[in-house]
Parts: structure tokens; C-alpha cells; sequence
């Protein structure tokens, strides 16, 4: 036999498949115990056993599985991996240029459907980039929002003003008192086309006829003189804002509400008198040109007192 005839059994008897089969059942180790830890197909390491590489994987994956299968069976990698690169060089196997994965994943083409998801995703981020300009600065939403949040702010502000008021008064006397004398007598020239029944409208009108009195008294000292000639007279100067209900000796309502800090006040009318002082440290009180002595009223209970018996 010639040396041309022998060179298929030894290619075939040394070959790298060839070598992990024989070392494989010298181990007496199976095909299943090799598919269950190296993780392949039975079809991938019978193809290796029998050095056939005619599928369309790349020499790089053999590669790695010879490598793999040679470190199972504890032998020279190395030389498994040297004998399946001569095998190849003289079976003309993988002669083309092999490519790298990186290389082939950079390589790869640009479809028409990539192209278009591109596409899409370009106009719907800038459909999206217009429709919100659009609708804050177009059409002034941003603007109302502020001014929605600005005018909340200025409620809130109001009615942390109006808690902080009626914190000087006692209970008893804000469930019955109005918020001002003025939005009292406002109340009764709104409803005065209107019939009046009960106690309530009657107190408004008296109100309202007692807010003119006042005003003539203050503005007219000639008038307060010949009143308090006839009648009692009182005089309040208020320090600070306190609220106060006064009614003559008919339960006429002289005066009725917050009066501010800084102002006074000149009633005239039949006595006695009957005062309600939500702050009495606030008021300086005098009756007949006779000062009134309020120090032994506290500030956390309203005052009431009668003048003039």
C-alpha cells in the first residue's frame, strides 16, 4: 500500500474528532454525560466525533467547542485546537476570510424596515415637541395655570387673614356676629325693596339707622351736645381692633361689628346702655365724660356690662 493511500486513515485516526472520540470511551463517559455539560446538541458532537464541519457555523465556534470538549476530557487544548486548524488547511476547509461577530454585526446591512421604525420614531418625538409648544406658549395654558396657582394663593392668604381675626373674639360671639357693620348695612340696602319679617331684618334696619346717628353725632358736635343733654352718651377709642355690639335702653342697635385699631366712636342715646367688648384691653371707655374702668374685664371672655341705670 502507498503512502498516498494511507494518508486518509491517518488524517482520519489523528484527527481532532477522531482524538476526543477515542479519549472520550477510553473514559468510558457517553454522548449524554458530553450534550449535558458542554451544553451542545447530540447532532453538534457527532458532527465533532466525526470531523464533519460542513455546517454553516464559523471555524471560530468549533473552535471553542473542541477547546471546551478537550478541557472535559482533560487534554492539551492547545494541540486540539493546532490539529483542527492543519485538518482544515488540508481538507480546504473555511478557506474564506472569516469574519468576526463584531464584524459581521457592524456589517449588516440596513434594512428598509429599520429605516422606517427610524422614521416613525423621528416624526412622532417631534409631533409630540410641537403639540406641547403649541399648547403652553399658543395658546397661553401655562400662563393660566400660573395665574390659577397665583389666585389661589391669594384665597388661602384671605382666609388665613380672616382665621387670624376672628382668633380675637370668643365663640358665643362669632356664631352671632356678622363679619363688619358695613356688610350689614350693604346687606340691608340690598334687601330693602324687599318685605322684612323676623327679628334679623328688624336688628339690620336698626343697625343701619343707628350707622347714620353715629355719623351725624361724629361729624356734628353740636348734635352730640343737645343728645347727651337729654340722653346718655359714650365714647370709644380703640387701640387695637375689637368687636362690639351697643344697644339703648329701646334695644335699638347703636353700633355693631369690628371696629379698627386707631379709630374712635361717639354714640348718644336713651340709657341704660348695653355693651358687648370682644377685647376689652383694646377700648378706652368713658360715659358721660366719665372714664370707665375696664381693667378687671380679661381679654379671653368677651365683656358685657350695662351704663347709665
Amino acid at each position: 500500500m502507498s503512502e498516498t493511500e494511507q494518508t486518509p486513515d491517518n488524517d482520519i485516526q489523528f484527527s481532532p474528532g477522531s482524538l476526543l472520540k477515542q479519549a472520550r470511551e477510553r473514559a468510558g463517559i457517553s454522548i449524554e454525560e458530553v450534550i449535558q455539560q458542554l451544553k451542545l446538541t447530540r447532532q453538534t458532537v457527532i458532527a465533532i466525533e466525526s470531523d464533519d464541519y460542513s455546517s454553516d457555523l464559523p471555524a471560530t465556534f468549533y473552535r471553542g467547542y473542541l477547546r471546551n470538549y478537550a478541557e472535559m476530557l482533560k487534554m492539551d487544548d492547545n494541540d486540539i485546537v493546532e490539529n483542527f486548524d492543519n485538518f482544515c488547511k488540508r481538507n480546504n476547509l473555511f478557506s474564506n476570510t472569516e469574519q468576526s461577530l463584531a464584524t459581521i454585526e457592524l456589517e449588516k446591512p440596513i434594512t428598509s424596515s429599520n429605516w422606517l421604525v427610524k422614521t416613525f420614531t423621528t416624526i412622532i418625538v417631534f409631533s409630540l415637541l410641537f403639540g406641547a409648544y403649541y399648547l403652553l406658549v399658543e395658546k397661553k395654558i401655562w400662563q393660566e395655570l400660573t395665574s390659577a396657582i397665583d389666585e389661589g394663593s391669594e384665597q388661602q392668604s384671605s382666609l388665613l387673614i380672616e382665621q387670624d381675626n376672628q382668633e380675637l373674639l370668643p365663640t358665643d360671639i362669632l356664631d352671632s356676629a356678622p363679619d363688619s357693620e358695613e356688610s350689614v348695612v350693604k346687606q340691608q340696602e340690598v334687601d330693602a325693596s324687599e318685605p322684612v319679617e323676623g327679628e334679623l331684618a328688624a336688628e339690620s334696619l336698626e343697625i343701619s339707622e343707628s350707622a347714620v346717628d353715629s355719623d351725624i353725632v361724629d361729624n356734628n358736635p353740636s348734635v352730640a351736645t343737645s343728645n347727651s343733654a337729654n340722653n346718655g352718651e359714650l365714647v370709644l377709642v380703640f387701640s387695637d381692633d375689637c368687636w362690639v355690639r351697643i344697644t339703648d335702653a329701646n334695644g335699638k342697635v347703636l353700633a355693631l361689628g369690628i371696629k379698627k385699631g386707631g379709630t374712635s366712636m361717639s354714640l348718644a342715646g336713651p340709657a341704660p346702655f348695653e355693651l358687648t367688648l370682644g377685647k376689652p384691653s383694646a377700648v378706652q371707655l368713658s360715659y358721660q365724660n366719665e372714664p370707665i374702668d375696664l381693667s378687671s374685664y380679661p381679654d379671653t371672655r368677651a365683656a358685657r356690662l350695662t351704663l347709665g341705670d
